[in-house]
């Protein structure tokens, strides 16, 4: 499936659902510094773990951190952070953890046997469950 008719059924999906003005697709990668992802050329089903350095792939995104999407569209912290970057989240959650604390609740998707890793990070602030066989976490903000 090509890239612009992902982004038409991303679209149509987010108006079928009245989700205009509450759901924003934004045309780039997420990553811990502002520049570019690189990236496989390869078909939509095998897009799983495309994150990589330079010098491994043929073609490259832009890319934008997180500080720069709540400055961008003013996002308060009754917002939920949903991840599902196919690998960024070992980049994005450590390194600009100050940003990722902002929001109250956070779910993401993870890739490969290094959540500990992330859930270490996460403990600090917030209570985490995660359904290991699909991969996923959700964390809340403690009250303090």
């Amino acid at each position: 499936m090509s890239l612009i008719l992902r982004l038409i059924r991303r679209r149509l999906r987010i108006s079928v659902n009245g989700l205009e003005g509450v759901i924003i697709p934004v045309n780039a990668g997420l990553s811990s510094k502002p520049s570019g992802i690189y990236i496989e050329d390869v078909s939509f089903e095998d897009t799983f773990g495309t994150y990589h350095g330079p010098g491994e792939c043929g073609m490259t995104i832009p890319a934008i951190t997180l500080a720069g999407l709540i400055a961008r569209y003013s996002i308060s912290r009754e917002a939920v952070l949903k991840i599902d970057c196919e690998g960024c989240e070992y980049d994005v959650m450590p390194n600009n953890y100050r940003n990722v604390k902002l929001f109250d609740k956070i779910a993401f998707e993870y890739h490969g046997g290094a959540i500990d890793r992330l859930l270490k990070v996460l403990v600090k602030d917030y209570n985490c469950s995660h359904v290991v066989e699909h991969g996923v976490v959700y964390c809340t903000r403690k009250h303090v």
